[in-house]
Protein backbone atom coordinates (compact mmCIF):
# COMPACT_ATOMS: atom_id res chain seq x y z
CA UNK A 1 0.00 0.00 0.00
CA UNK A 2 1.02 3.62 -0.94
CA UNK A 3 -0.19 6.76 1.02
CA UNK A 4 1.08 10.29 -0.64
CA UNK A 5 0.07 13.40 0.63
CA UNK A 6 -1.25 15.72 -2.13
CA UNK A 7 -2.07 19.57 -1.18
CA UNK A 8 -2.91 18.09 2.05
CA UNK A 9 -5.35 15.18 0.51
CA UNK A 10 -4.49 11.57 1.05
CA UNK A 11 -4.19 9.41 -2.43
CA UNK A 12 -3.63 5.88 -1.37
CA UNK A 13 -2.92 3.01 -3.39
CA UNK A 14 -4.14 -0.66 -2.73
CA UNK A 15 -4.46 -4.01 -3.54
CA UNK A 16 -7.39 -3.92 -1.58
CA UNK A 17 -10.34 -1.72 -0.71
CA UNK A 18 -10.57 -1.68 3.19
CA UNK A 19 -13.56 0.23 4.94
CA UNK A 20 -12.70 3.68 5.53
CA UNK A 21 -14.65 5.68 7.80
CA UNK A 22 -13.61 9.00 6.00
CA UNK A 23 -16.53 9.53 3.93
CA UNK A 24 -14.55 11.90 1.74
CA UNK A 25 -12.42 9.29 -0.23
CA UNK A 26 -13.40 8.83 -3.46
CA UNK A 27 -13.00 4.95 -4.69
CA UNK A 28 -11.55 4.04 -8.08
CA UNK A 29 -11.11 0.23 -8.47
CA UNK A 30 -8.59 -1.78 -11.39
CA UNK A 31 -12.36 -1.96 -14.02
CA UNK A 32 -11.92 2.08 -14.19
CA UNK A 33 -8.02 2.03 -14.51
CA UNK A 34 -6.51 2.91 -18.33
CA UNK A 35 -2.82 3.95 -18.19
CA UNK A 36 -3.35 7.28 -20.42
CA UNK A 37 -2.32 10.64 -19.63
CA UNK A 38 -6.37 11.70 -18.95
CA UNK A 39 -6.31 8.80 -16.53
CA UNK A 40 -3.30 10.55 -14.62
CA UNK A 41 -4.94 13.92 -15.13
CA UNK A 42 -7.83 12.73 -13.51
CA UNK A 43 -6.57 11.57 -10.35
CA UNK A 44 -4.66 14.60 -9.83
CA UNK A 45 -7.70 16.95 -10.56
CA UNK A 46 -9.88 14.76 -8.11
CA UNK A 47 -7.04 15.05 -5.80
CA UNK A 48 -7.77 18.48 -5.57
CA UNK A 49 -10.87 18.15 -3.38
CA UNK A 50 -10.89 15.14 -2.21
CA UNK A 51 -8.91 11.74 -0.80
CA UNK A 52 -8.59 9.34 -2.78
CA UNK A 53 -8.65 5.67 -2.51
CA UNK A 54 -7.09 3.33 -5.67
CA UNK A 55 -7.95 -0.08 -5.33
CA UNK A 56 -4.98 -2.03 -7.92
CA UNK A 57 -3.47 -5.19 -8.41
CA UNK A 58 -0.10 -3.71 -8.65
CA UNK A 59 0.48 -0.78 -6.16
CA UNK A 60 3.85 -0.59 -7.05
CA UNK A 61 3.35 -0.02 -10.62
CA UNK A 62 0.46 2.32 -10.27
CA UNK A 63 2.56 4.39 -8.18
CA UNK A 64 5.82 5.17 -10.89
CA UNK A 65 3.16 5.48 -13.47
CA UNK A 66 1.10 8.50 -11.34
CA UNK A 67 4.88 9.73 -9.89
CA UNK A 68 7.31 9.42 -13.41
CA UNK A 69 7.50 13.37 -13.69
CA UNK A 70 8.55 13.67 -10.23
CA UNK A 71 11.76 14.30 -8.34
CA UNK A 72 12.16 11.77 -5.81
CA UNK A 73 14.40 13.40 -2.40
CA UNK A 74 14.79 11.43 0.52
CA UNK A 75 14.62 13.03 3.84
CA UNK A 76 14.26 11.66 7.56
CA UNK A 77 13.40 13.37 11.05
CA UNK A 78 12.13 12.87 14.17
CA UNK A 79 9.93 13.33 16.97
CA UNK A 80 11.83 14.12 20.39
CA UNK A 81 10.89 13.35 23.81
CA UNK A 82 11.68 14.35 27.37
CA UNK A 83 10.06 13.94 30.29
CA UNK A 84 6.56 12.89 28.91
CA UNK A 85 6.86 15.66 26.35
CA UNK A 86 7.52 16.00 22.75
CA UNK A 87 9.37 18.43 20.47
CA UNK A 88 7.78 20.19 17.98
CA UNK A 89 8.95 23.64 15.61
CA UNK A 90 7.05 26.01 13.60
CA UNK A 91 7.83 26.77 10.51
CA UNK A 92 6.51 29.35 8.07
CA UNK A 93 3.68 30.16 10.45
CA UNK A 94 3.22 25.99 10.55
CA UNK A 95 3.68 23.29 13.40
CA UNK A 96 6.15 20.50 11.87
CA UNK A 97 8.51 17.45 13.08
CA UNK A 98 12.04 18.61 12.60
CA UNK A 99 13.11 16.85 9.46
CA UNK A 100 15.58 17.37 6.80
CA UNK A 101 17.18 16.18 2.91
CA UNK A 102 19.31 12.81 3.83
CA UNK A 103 22.89 13.94 2.06
CA UNK A 104 24.99 11.50 0.05
CA UNK A 105 26.06 8.15 1.69
CA UNK A 106 24.15 9.40 4.85
CA UNK A 107 22.08 7.04 6.96
CA UNK A 108 18.46 8.07 7.08
CA UNK A 109 19.22 7.60 11.19
CA UNK A 110 22.28 9.64 10.99
CA UNK A 111 19.98 12.15 9.28
CA UNK A 112 17.07 12.15 11.34
CA UNK A 113 19.69 12.87 14.23
CA UNK A 114 21.68 15.54 12.37
CA UNK A 115 18.55 17.35 11.45
CA UNK A 116 16.87 17.57 15.06
CA UNK A 117 19.98 18.67 16.43
CA UNK A 118 20.77 21.30 13.94
CA UNK A 119 16.96 22.94 13.62
CA UNK A 120 16.65 22.89 17.38
CA UNK A 121 19.93 23.31 19.07
CA UNK A 122 19.17 20.17 20.55
CA UNK A 123 22.09 17.51 22.62
CA UNK A 124 22.06 14.49 23.02
CA UNK A 125 19.10 12.74 21.43
CA UNK A 126 19.44 9.17 21.05
CA UNK A 127 17.03 7.04 18.63
CA UNK A 128 14.59 4.68 20.35
CA UNK A 129 12.45 3.53 17.38
CA UNK A 130 11.18 3.60 13.38
CA UNK A 131 8.04 5.04 13.70
CA UNK A 132 6.88 4.86 9.43
CA UNK A 133 7.60 6.81 6.54
CA UNK A 134 5.89 9.36 4.52
CA UNK A 135 5.13 10.74 0.72
CA UNK A 136 4.26 14.48 0.34
CA UNK A 137 4.50 15.93 -2.91
CA UNK A 138 5.75 19.80 -3.49
CA UNK A 139 6.39 22.33 -5.96
CA UNK A 140 9.24 24.31 -6.42
CA UNK A 141 10.40 26.33 -9.27
CA UNK A 142 7.75 24.69 -11.28
CA UNK A 143 9.05 21.53 -10.98
CA UNK A 144 7.13 18.94 -9.17
CA UNK A 145 8.93 17.15 -5.88
CA UNK A 146 8.02 13.93 -4.37
CA UNK A 147 9.14 13.21 -0.76
CA UNK A 148 9.89 10.58 1.00
CA UNK A 149 10.58 10.70 5.08
CA UNK A 150 11.73 8.21 6.93
CA UNK A 151 10.29 9.41 11.01
CA UNK A 152 11.70 8.02 14.14
CA UNK A 153 10.97 8.44 17.77
CA UNK A 154 13.95 9.83 19.60
CA UNK A 155 14.86 10.57 23.58
CA UNK A 156 16.43 13.23 24.74
CA UNK A 157 18.13 12.96 28.45
CA UNK A 158 19.52 16.68 28.74
CA UNK A 159 18.37 19.63 30.17
CA UNK A 160 15.48 20.03 27.32
CA UNK A 161 17.00 23.49 26.38
CA UNK A 162 16.46 24.31 22.77
CA UNK A 163 16.38 27.14 20.03
CA UNK A 164 15.31 27.17 16.54
CA UNK A 165 17.30 27.67 13.56
CA UNK A 166 16.00 30.93 12.35
CA UNK A 167 17.77 30.84 8.99
CA UNK A 168 15.82 27.65 7.84
CA UNK A 169 12.39 29.85 8.41
CA UNK A 170 11.83 28.20 12.07
CA UNK A 171 10.91 30.44 14.70
CA UNK A 172 9.66 28.43 17.70
CA UNK A 173 10.82 25.16 18.79
CA UNK A 174 8.41 24.34 21.99
CA UNK A 175 7.67 20.70 24.38
CA UNK A 176 4.22 19.55 24.47
CA UNK A 177 2.37 16.96 26.44
CA UNK A 178 -0.07 14.28 24.11
CA UNK A 179 -2.99 16.38 25.47
CA UNK A 180 -1.44 19.54 23.56
CA UNK A 181 -1.17 17.69 20.22
CA UNK A 182 -4.55 19.72 19.38
CA UNK A 183 -2.70 22.57 19.27
CA UNK A 184 -0.52 21.19 16.43
CA UNK A 185 -3.08 19.69 15.03
CA UNK A 186 -5.04 22.78 14.25
CA UNK A 187 -1.94 24.23 12.19
CA UNK A 188 -0.17 21.69 10.46
CA UNK A 189 0.23 19.12 7.16
CA UNK A 190 -1.71 15.84 6.89
CA UNK A 191 1.72 14.10 6.85
CA UNK A 192 2.03 15.38 10.23
CA UNK A 193 -1.07 14.35 11.62
CA UNK A 194 -0.66 10.74 10.55
CA UNK A 195 3.07 10.69 12.20
CA UNK A 196 1.23 12.09 15.23
CA UNK A 197 -1.19 9.27 15.19
CA UNK A 198 1.13 6.20 15.57
CA UNK A 199 2.91 8.15 18.84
Amino acid sequence: MYEVFIENKSLIISKSLKKNNDLSFIALHEENIEFTKNFKTDVFDKIKTNNLYIEYSNPPKLFDYLFNHYKLIIAAGGIVQWNNKYLFIKRHGLWDIPKGKTEQSESHKLTAIREVEEECNIHPIQIEDFICSTYHTYEFHKKNFLKKTYWYKMMHNGKGLVSPQTEEGITECIWLNKAEFTLVKKNTFKSIEHVLSLI
